[in-house]
């Protein structure tokens, strides 16, 4: 077992597959990495403009059609979260949100 060296704050790029066998990808920030897992957060309804249209494809293939035991292919991309403050690590993120966005 390999488990990727995933840091909060980095991009992942994600994609699988829709019922129809039609590609979904979408890129979001790792909210809390888990040894061998982690957590993203999405909008309830991507539909309103706020994300772009892939992503918002790939979050409605997550929240509809994704069952246990599917796949999802997974890419680590660049570590983004840059804090230069003088508390040391970096172990929680808090996301204040207001309505549908994030503040």
């Amino acid at each position: 077992t390999y488990n990727l060296p995933i840091v909060m704050g980095q991009q992942v790029n994600l994609s699988c597959l829709d019922h129809q066998d039609r590609m979904a990808s979408g890129s979001f920030h790792v909210q809390q990495p888990r040894l061998g897992s982690f957590v993203i957060t999405v909008q309830e309804n991507a539909k309103n403009g706020i994300v772009n249209r892939e992503d918002a494809n790939f979050i409605r293939v997550l929240q509809k059609e994704l069952r246990v035991g599917d796949e999802i292919a997974v890419q680590p991309g660049t570590k983004k979260l840059e804090y230069k403050g003088q508390y040391l690590p970096v172990t929680d993120m808090v996301f204040l949100a207001s309505g549908t966005g994030i503040v």
